[in-house]
């Protein structure tokens, strides 16, 4: 298949199925011929011109807004005006993982995921063995960790950090055996996981106005749940409308992390049961003014267990994602990280 038409200088020469390896990527050149293996004249005469790889989910809602053939155009423009050459390559989010290993693999370019928070979760057990750092390019919803590390959304400016030379150490928390980057959380943190899911079935054409359905659901729908927490050998028994595990720690006023590389966990206990609890809660948040909201405590700890009680599963939001655990979850720091291209932490977003 090939994609015709040219954008920003940059022509899309060609959209090919590599074999044996079953990955769909567009390829961006800007020399004119049509040959994959035959490199830029310009490029190889300037050996010091930076190789990138950008991987991304075909199937991720950023792509499938633009269209494929938009968002490669959009992502080798701004690759190139910054002085990259850049291939750009869409592949099935079940073969992600396999397409962001073989990349690393290959010493003579620069990886950069193209995704959210949750893209990057699910690629970690792959990351924190890298030992290279990666470019991001947050495509998600929320982008936490985009958002920590500088990233603002305007193409441009994060494209400028994914091929920059400043490196973030981003240390990783396990939540039972899965791994995260930013935060986990049940409650109304889990509802709200389930009614994106169920949000983006439901409204597909639109990422923002899915975001505002589950929100709304949530905010009327989520209960109040009966919580086991051990925390330093001590059992705590109550009941909260949502707690939320942030690895490495929140600033005072703002939702950031400054600190990336801390070892610490932050538990935020929410005691939010009417609608206008959590309105109240929300409001606060966004005039920086949530640490000393009456609904809500935290505790910082390096381990914990949790349990939601009368139970024997817990639908949890890790990272984003919906997952679903059984019984009790040991939640705890770890000496596991990834390298992240991004801003210094005195420049944030």
């Amino acid at each position: 298949m090939r994609v015709a038409g040219s954008t920003g200088g940059a022509r899309l020469t060609r959209l090919a199925i590599q074999e044996p390896n079953p990955i769909s990527c567009v390829v961006a050149m800007m020399s004119p011929t049509e040959h994959l293996t035959v490199p830029d004249p310009d490029t190889a005469a300037a050996p010091s011109r930076l190789c990138v790889k950008v991987v991304a989910n075909a199937r991720s809602g950023t792509v499938l807004a633009k269209g494929a053939a938009a968002f490669a155009a959009e992502v080798t423009r701004a690759f190139e005006a910054a002085g990259a050459s850049v291939e750009v390559c869409l592949v099935e989010g079940e073969h992600v993982a396999a397409a962001v290993a073989e990349s690393i693999a290959s010493p003579d370019q620069r990886v950069v995921i193209a995704g959210g928070d949750g893209t990057l979760m699910r690629l970690l057990p792959i990351l924190s063995k890298a030992e290279r750092p990666i470019g991001l390019l947050p495509l998600g919803t929320v982008n936490l960790l985009g958002k920590d590390l500088g990233f603002t959304g305007d193409v441009d400016h994060d494209v400028a950090l994914a091929i920059g030379t400043h490196v973030r150490r981003v240390n990783l928390a396990r939540a039972g055996s899965v791994l995260f980057h930013s935060n986990m959380g049940l409650g109304i943190l889990g509802r709200m996981a389930f009614e994106r899911e169920e949000a983006r079935r439901r409204l597909p054409f639109s990422r923002i106005l899915s975001f505002f359905w589950a929100a709304t659901r949530t905010l009327m729908l989520a209960r109040t749940l009966p919580i086991m927490m051990e925390v330093d050998n001590a059992e705590r028994h109550f009941h909260a409308d949502a707690i939320l595990v942030t690895n490495n720690a929140f600033d005072d006023e703002t939702l950031r992390r400054p600190e990336l590389d801390q070892e610490l966990l932050e538990v935020h206990i929410v005691t939010a049961p009417r609608i206008q609890d959590r309105l109240a809660l929300a409001l606060a948040i966004l005039r920086g003014r949530w640490r000393s909201h009456a609904a809500l405590r935290t505790v910082r700890c390096r381990s914990l267990r949790l349990e939601r009680k009368g139970r024997r599963r817990t639908r949890v939001a890790v990272d984003g994602e919906l997952l679903r655990f059984r019984g009790m979850i040991d939640v705890r720091c770890t000496d596991e990280f990834v390298e992240i291209f991004g801003a210094p932490p005195d420049k944030p977003a």
